[in-house]
């Protein structure tokens, strides 16, 4: 044994590093997969899970065998696009697909094996690999996640490996605990391949053969150049916005390398991998928005360039209770004195390329103040835009958290101790509310309406993002609906008043006369009701998301008494915890029918996620007649305006 313990002592004592590296990659792995097969990714990222796996299984880079699958639902789904080519494809860009396509190789190759494990096992041929099939969702999603944490868990150790080339282990260990778990590197990036994912994994890329580029010379030196300029091409194809940190990277080669720089610029052609699959699919003219021309057909300006709006979302991506980048991560607020410190020393080649990738992060959060849908869709944890700057802002946290520690060791005194204190405090708040998004999930993005109808709510104090989901996580433990079948045979109510309203204008009564809207419009409708059962209803702030919470139902039933599928789910929130014989409001925004014709519009009490079925039999509690209208041309409709404004990128 002691021979062995000397070999394991003597290599941990020559390649500590490594050793840590491998520490961090196997801590992030298990710590993101913690929360088991709970799945908190976004339908943005369909298309660049799915691509790998139809190309290895058909041989095929477009999407056409999902035409009218399970994914439609009866509409082409926003995160596809109709080619020029007549072929489907994804909306969004090819670079996530490309960057993680060797770990779905893996992903591939173990489907290829079980399969064959199965058939046999069983002697029947398996279908673990038909792709387009509704049983397969499954396993993309937890490949999905896979790749996420894989990726995530990746970039930690380039970001550590990044940070320790400037500084010791200690803050090294420290400002990457800070970038892996108390940002969004967790909640987010680590959870789903998104782009935001892949884009962090590149840009720290970057950064890391940049830096080691300036300590070396030579054949070495150009190699790493060549690498910075493969990436540096490759990013704005996973992220269009994120080219800015490309051009960032491309001035510092200039001005630093010299002659040396056409080694990074050889690298920059990797960018026309993106065009041509963009001129492919879209045309020559869409060779860089690719799929967003579709968004920019129905709305050529995406942006607002109005003082409001601009301080609007400055204030709102920063500081909100919701959405708040500060507020999600407050120990991020260390990296201001990190960029000041960044700035005296520019001089220095290290801090000449970190304030190139600050100007670039200043330069992206302008762009999204300017951006009409700042807030980058309802269902995010925190502001998911500003997830692309978190590898240069936690780099930034670096700097102070080595003064602090340094005067800690050297000079310690009452004012480092209090500064070393609060950074620690922040530390443990910003994980702890990272963890939080991780174990938890609401709908608190489209409930009780989306927050493209009620932007104010990003700045509410009650009822915000967090709290919700922190009443989630709490109702997932204790689970206060103890017996679902009895309380769900307690559910009744009565409907006082019924109100309508169009978009962001006042409500008006509706006195009982029938209505008439056109196809896919969408109306917010609200209800004013008692609890006439037995069961106290949970209502939205409960945060009890799929155990329970009182909704009221909504149908459309036409005159051979069917119900139509909906393009999207068709309730109204009930608000707060209503005892019965109490009276209590439900608010919700309603789409209406894809097709012309006469409907009656019912409303019945429900609990979603648990089983209704005993209710069926009741009548429901509040009934109108709405006629829906053709609707005129090929204008598109409200559900697909507000759709983009939602959902896009």
């Amino acid at each position: 044994m002691k021979p062995d313990l000397y070999r394991i002592q003597q290599t941990l004592s020559k390649h500590p590093d490594r050793i840590i590296c491998l520490l961090i990659f196997v801590t992030c792995i298990f710590v993101y997969q913690s929360n088991g097969r709970f799945f908190l990714g976004s339908n943005d990222n369909v298309p660049h899970t799915l691509l790998a796996f139809n190309w290895l299984e058909n041989q095929t880079l477009n999407f056409d065998n999902f035409r009218d699958g399970y994914l439609f639902g009866g509409d082409r789904p926003y995160f596809f696009a109709e080619g020029i080519n007549g072929q489907l494809t994804s909306r969004y860009p090819i670079g996530t697909s490309l960057i993680s396509f060797p770990l779905y190789i893996i992903f591939y190759l173990y489907l290829k094996l079980a399969s064959l494990i199965e058939t046999i096992t069983s002697g029947v041929s398996s279908d673990l690999l038909d792709v387009a099939s509704q049983d397969f969702s499954d396993y993309r999603q937890t490949f999905s996640k896979l790749a996420g944490t894989l990726s995530t868990a990746f970039s930690a150790v380039l970001f550590y490996l990044s940070v320790r080339l400037k500084f010791n282990r200690l803050v090294s260990s420290i400002a990457t605990f800070t970038f892996a778990f108390a940002t969004a590197s967790w909640a987010l990036n680590s959870q789903d391949l998104r782009q935001h994912t892949i884009s962090n994994l590149v840009l720290i890329t970057i950064i890391l053969c940049l830096f080691k580029a300036d300590r070396t010379e030579g054949k070495n030196q150009r190699i790493l150049l060549f690498l910075a300029g493969i990436f540096s091409g490759l990013l704005p194809g996973v992220r269009i916005t994120s080219g800015i940190f490309s051009a960032a990277a491309f001035f510092y080669s200039l001005l630093v390398f010299r002659k040396e720089s056409v080694f990074f610029l050889l690298g920059l052609p990797s960018a026309l991998i993106s065009f041509a699959w963009n001129a492919y699919f879209f045309g020559v003219d869409n060779m860089i928005t690719g799929g967003y021309v579709s968004q920019l057909e129905i709305r050529p300006s995406p942006y607002k360039f109005e003082l409001g709006h601009f301080l609007q979302a400055f204030f709102g991506m920063t500081i909100s209770p919701s959405e708040g980048f500060f507020v999600y991560s407050p120990v991020l607020l260390f990296a201001f004195p990190g960029a000041y410190q960044v700035f005296k020393k520019r001089s220095n080649h290290d801090e000449h390329l970190l304030l190139w990738m600050t100007l670039a992060s200043i330069g992206l959060f302008i762009h999204f103040c300017f951006y009409g849908s700042w807030m980058g869709g309802s269902g995010s944890y925190g502001s998911r835009f500003l997830t692309d700057v978190i590898p240069v802002v936690s780099f930034l946290v670096a700097y102070p958290l080595a003064s602090i520690v340094r005067r800690l060791t050297e000079q310690p005194n009452p004012v480092t101790k209090a500064v070393f204190t609060t950074f620690l405090v922040s530390l443990l708040i910003s994980t702890l509310i990272q963890a939080i998004g991780v174990f938890s999930n609401t709908d608190w993005g489209m409930s009780p309406i989306p927050l493209g109808t009620d932007r104010s709510r990003v700045w509410h104090i009650t009822d915000s993002r967090i709290e919700r989901h922190t009443k989630n996580l709490f109702a997932r433990i204790t689970r206060p609906i103890k017996d679902p079948e009895q309380y769900v045979q307690g559910m009744d109510g009565r409907v006082e008043q019924m109100e309508m309203a169009a978009g962001r204008s006042p409500f008006a009564p509706i006195d009982g006369s029938p209505i008439e809207l056109m196809t896919r419009q969408r109306r917010v409708f609200r209800a004013t009701l008692t609890n006439t059962g037995t069961s106290q209803w949970y209502g939205y702030q409960s945060g009890m998301v799929g155990m329970g919470e009182a909704k009221l139902r909504v149908q459309f039933i036409n005159r051979e008494g069917n119900n139509p599928k909906p393009m999207l789910g068709r309730w109204l929130n009930v608000s707060g915890t209503t005892k019965p014989g109490e009276q209590t409001t439900a608010i919700g925004r309603v789409t209406f029918p894809n097709r012309p014709g006469q409907y009656e519009m019912q409303f019945s009490v429900f609990a979603a996620g648990l089983n209704n079925e005993l209710n069926q039999s009741k009548p429901p509690i509040y009934t109108m007649d709405v006629t829906v209208l053709p609707r005129d041309g090929e204008q598109p409709s409200e559900a697909e305006l507000e759709q983009l404004e939602e959902e896009r990128e």
